[in-house]
């Protein structure tokens, strides 16, 4: 317990199997640390019962390790049936030198991300100068498409909120319905520029140019329900003109929408 009182979680999703004595079920992942992880699953266990997870790193490295369960959360009536039961995991073996280098690079996107967040506050109050390039630190790509001088950490993520109107629902006028896919790839798209945009130095914009959406309906949203998109920067391509996002629309409790948007990076032609 102590280990993840001292390891800050960061938010990450991730399919995790789970397995104790002869059961097995599968789980998706809220948060991660150094220490141990928080897991959304049907069922969960009591806290101090002994558990064993698996999941496989973006990289496509597996990782087992056994846990024990510090916290449990069982929710009653509907929610039940979405999988948002939750359980909070100390790990009691390691958990290999591949996740801790993971669990490095979310940590170094968080404290980018709070820098870029910040930086985008103080432009809306008109505040901040244009973003300056910085000396590249070592190891690290430079590229003058980037404010920075240097590619941004694949793992950023941008926050953004929206109020749900009839329009934005699949079939607006009182049927139950989710999002129209129409407006989650708006949505998307809007999150995925607003994540790129202060990162990007002088006259360089960025360009939609793919785009796959899924929307869950069978999740009813009423209107004025308060929607919240995440956006994650998943992958830069090695020059940093393209850059791939993953995204999930959640009401608060659950994913009403998720999608993959690819942008690419242009400059002014030249004169």
């Amino acid at each position: 317990m102590p280990e993840l009182r001292r390891s800050p979680r960061l938010r990450r999703r991730m399919a995790v199997n789970l397995s104790a004595g002869a059961k097995t079920w599968a789980g998706v992942t809220a948060n991660v640390s150094r220490g141990g992880l928080s897991v959304h699953s049907d069922f969960v266990l009591p806290p101090g019962s002994a558990i064993a997870a698996s999941f496989q790193l973006p990289s496509g490295e597996p990782v087992r390790v056994r846990a024990e369960v510090q916290w449990a959360r069982k929710l009653q009536g509907k929610a039940t049936l979405e999988a948002q039961n939750s359980m909070g995991l100390r790990f009691t073996t390691a958990a290999g030198g591949a996740y801790q280098a993971f669990i490095r690079v979310l940590e170094q996107a968080a404290a980018a991300q709070s820098m870029v967040t910040r930086a985008a506050r103080e432009a809306d109050r008109g505040t901040v100068a244009p973003p300056r390039p910085a000396a590249a630190a070592p190891g690290r790509v430079t590229s003058h498409l980037y404010g920075t001088g240097t590619l941004p950490a694949v793992g950023l993520e941008a926050l953004m909120e929206l109020v749900v109107g009839p329009s934005d629902l699949a079939a607006p006028g009182g049927y139950p319905c989710s999002i129209a896919p129409s407006r989650a790839a708006w949505m998307i798209e809007q999150a995925c520029t607003r994540l790129l945009a202060p990162l990007l130095a002088g006259r360089t914009k960025s360009v939609g140019v793919g785009l796959a959406v899924n929307t869950q309906q069978g999740t009813p949203i009423p209107v004025d329900t308060r929607l919240v998109i995440t956006a994650q920067l998943a992958s830069l391509s090695p020059d940093g003109r393209s850059a791939g996002f993953e995204v999930a629309i959640t009401d608060g409790d659950h994913v009403v929408a998720s999608g993959k948007h690819t942008r690419l990076l242009v400059e002014p032609a030249a004169k």
